[in-house]
């Protein structure tokens, strides 16, 4: 959706073709904008549960420029170690951006998450994120049935571990009741989850509120009932009509 020139971009999960389809997304969007340049993204990854990692590596990739880390893989022993890293090729503008995330956000959402927030191109807003950063393999036994293990962990591109804690947020907005799927739930509460890895820390204390133009009002957001949303687009619109008038 397009609001004011700002877009809404929501992934619902990664797929086999989620880079395609985003960029033609923002083609359109711009399109629709007159084929002018978008003012800002609010990029939504509320709700996704993950999927395909080279999606979400894409993903990442298009918002970067070339070389930067993405995600790096680690397992106990130095084995299934791997880095992922920005391309260049295809990089949107540097347009200012917002990605929404919350307790449903979870692996290759976090990821990407992670990664914008850790190269500075996108402040995250909402609630702390699922906290799924391990890597599973399946071995297939005789009997048909499999067994799970996990051999490594995700990491940010700060070397921040996802698994158990997840991801936190700039600035903390709530949604508004009935208006997601109700989930709370995250890894570290589930029993029997794989624990993060000793001597890993991650700030317990909430995250700001975001700063006041959040909640001034535009008449493009005022009747917008999803609040993280709201937030987001009037965060990106205030800041850019300051920057255009500092120009």
């Amino acid at each position: 959706a397009l609001y004011g020139g700002i877009a809404h971009v929501r992934i619902k999960s990664f797929q086999d073709r989620t880079d395609l389809q985003l960029r033609r997304e923002l083609e359109r969007l711009r399109r629709k904008n007159g084929n002018r340049p978008l003012r800002g993204v609010v990029l939504d990854l509320r709700n996704n549960p993950g999927g395909l990692l080279d999606q979400a590596v894409a993903v990442a990739d298009r918002f970067l420029p070339a070389d930067l880390t993405i995600v790096s893989t680690r397992g106990r022993d130095g084995s299934q170690s791997s880095v992922d890293r920005s391309r260049g090729p295809g990089t949107e503008p540097d347009y200012p951006m917002l990605v929404l995330v919350n307790a449903g956000t979870a692996s290759a959402s976090e990821i990407v998450a992670g990664a914008l927030q850790d190269h500075g191109r996108a402040k995250l807003l909402g609630t702390r994120s699922f906290g799924k950063g391990s890597v599973q393999t399946v071995i297939e036994l005789e009997d048909g049935s499999g067994l799970k293990l996990t051999i490594a962990r995700y990491y940010t591109p700060r070397g921040r571990s996802i698994q158990e804690l997840g991801i936190q947020p700039d600035y903390l907005v709530e949604d508004a009741p009935g208006t997601n799927t109700g989930l709370t739930v995250r890894e570290r509460d589930l029993q029997r989850h794989f624990a993060n890895e000793a001597g890993a820390v991650q700030d317990e204390a909430p995250p700001p509120p975001p700063p006041a133009e959040a909640t001034r009002e535009w008449s493009v957001t005022r009747t917008l009932d999803d609040l993280p949303l709201r937030a987001a687009l009037n965060l990106l619109h205030h800041g850019a009509a300051q920057a255009a008038a500092g120009a």
